[in-house]
């Protein structure tokens, strides 16, 4: 297996303020740590973002991007909100991070991390459209390695629920 992601391409651009102007992007987990940074670099491009959490976000003041943020729980059962034909690119940020928690009820974080990413792709499905999923996930799903930085190839070998979902 190839250390290459499968469209290089987006991983080579050095232009992301050409690659994403005029384009509709969602992000979900909007209101987490690596959302909120990515929130903050898309506000200076030309483009649209959809923004999903949970939580209700700060009403920030766009310089380029026009934001809409929408309060929303995925992972419970409901869909993407209506007008997934029109988003270019997905983010997919949203997920719950704890081992404890995810120990503790590995049930409820199966429902919150993988039925979560089941609705979204079914949306997207549903929606014809062809969307640009960025799906980050954690480095431990690949267990205890010895050689780091973790890359695209190497085996899943989650040791925790957390890892597994």
């Amino acid at each position: 297996m190839s250390d290459e992601p499968l469209d290089s391409s987006l991983t080579r651009c050095t232009d992301l303020e050409g690659y994403y102007a005029g384009k509709t992007i969602l992000l979900t987990g909007a209101s987490g740590y690596v959302a909120s940074g990515l929130r903050r670099a898309l506000e200076t491009i030309d483009c649209q973002v959809v923004c999903l959490s949970r939580k209700r976000l700060p009403a920030d003041k766009a310089r380029k991007a026009e934001l809409r943020s929408v309060q929303v729980d995925i992972a419970v059962g409901k869909q993407c909100p209506e007008g997934m034909a029109e988003i270019d690119s997905v983010f997919h940020l949203a997920a719950q991070t704890s081992g404890k928690v995810a120990d503790d009820d590995p049930i409820r974080d199966h429902q919150v991390n993988v039925r979560l990413l089941l609705n979204l792709l079914e949306s997207c499905m549903k929606s014809e459209a062809s969307q640009v999923i960025v799906f980050v996930r954690t480095a431990t799903q690949v267990g205890l390695s010895e050689d780091l930085p973790v890359k695209e190839a190497f085996h899943d070998e989650p040791i925790t629920v957390y890892d597994v979902h």
